[in-house]
């Protein structure tokens, strides 16, 4: 038996938003990459040391998006609302001084 792909899917718009959720993920990354660049690491760091680095790990709850869903705009919707569902997981990384966080 072979497989048949499922014709119903629109295969570009899932290509987008897979490329969308990981653009939007490295730009997270990057901003706070930069951010703790401007803060610093002195108040972390002794003299004759290594500098500390926090890395914080998260779980988070699945977030799938329907394939069937044939309103852009809907889909785009739901991209946000996950998008903005991981963006809150950063900042609270961000608020407990993390360095960097793994998903």
């Amino acid at each position: 038996m072979k497989f048949k792909p499922n014709n119903n899917v629109n295969a570009p718009l899932a290509r987008c938003l897979s490329r969308l959720l990981s653009v939007s993920l490295c730009v997270c990354g990057v901003l706070s990459a930069a951010e703790f660049a401007e803060t610093g690491s002195a108040d972390r760091t002794s003299p004759g040391r290594k500098p500390v680095m926090r890395i914080g790990a998260t779980q988070p709850r699945s977030r799938l998006i329907n394939y069937r869903l044939v309103e852009p705009a809907e889909v785009l919707a739901h991209v946000d609302r996950s998008l903005g569902d991981l963006e809150q997981i950063v900042h609270r990384a961000g608020e407990a001084k993390c360095d960097a966080l793994a998903f």
